[in-house]
């Protein structure tokens, strides 16, 4: 099986697949942990949450607040 694929360039395809998402990975779990640990982040994401879960603020407008936060303007766009 796996010698079909080498013949057919798709193992090397699949591999330049593996590695792309790979970054992706490792990049949305280092922000994800960062996000997670800044100060301001951890400070406002109680109130934020328990607004969301009460019904009192849209989940978009949390996110939004936490965003910025985290130094991101999440309405900025290019």
């Amino acid at each position: 099986f796996s010698s079909g694929l080498k013949t057919s360039g798709e193992f090397a395809e699949q591999r330049r697949n593996q590695l792309r998402d790979w970054v992706h990975e490792l990049l949305q779990e280092t922000l994800m942990n960062a996000f997670a640990r800044h100060p301001d982040v951890m400070k406002q994401m109680p109130e934020l949450e328990s607004q969301v879960m009460d019904g009192r603020l849209p989940a978009t407008t949390a996110a939004v607040e936490l965003l910025k936060a985290f130094g991101v303007d999440a309405l900025d766009t290019p």
